[in-house]
């Protein structure tokens, strides 16, 4: 006699049945969440978080690439540096770290900070007034306007 479980067994139909329950009460939690959270938010279940994680870094990836901004190491010297388009020109950064990852990490906020005008010595005049326009607005500060 060969013991062990059976395709048509009670005790793998009542482990289905389970299973199956457990994935619609965790279906309806992510409905619920998502009702709750509005429109702007997707909640992903199952095998989708790691694609859409994995299809996200690959687009930051693809923009700090077109953006330009490298990390390399000068001789001698057990920190990555960075270097990165700001305006017409470069500029280059030591990361202050040893970690590539994390040097990597640095450098695409650095990209985003320099294209967006928030790097110290990179916004045009126009975005430098929007960013403290909008910052006030943040504040509530009653000298500037709501529009």
């Amino acid at each position: 006699m060969q013991l062990g479980s059976n395709h048509n067994s009670p005790n793998k139909s009542i482990s289905d049945a389970s299973e199956s329950e457990q994935a619609k009460a965790a279906l309806d939690r992510a409905a619920a969440l998502t009702s709750e959270l509005g429109p702007d938010v997707f909640v992903a279940t199952g095998a989708d978080p790691r694609h859409i994680a994995a299809d996200l870094a690959e687009l930051r990836d693809l923009r700090r690439r077109r953006a330009g901004g490298s990390i390399f190491k000068r001789a001698g010297s057990q920190h990555w540096q960075l270097k990165f388009p700001v305006g017409d020109g470069w500029r280059n950064e030591s990361s202050g770290t040893a970690d590539k990852r994390a040097a990597q990490r640095l450098l695409a906020f650095k990209v985003y900070q320099a294209s967006a005008g928030t790097l110290p010595g990179t916004a045009t005049f126009e975005q430098a007034i929007e960013l403290l326009l909008n910052d006030a607005r943040v504040r509530g500060l009653r000298s500037v306007r709501a529009g």
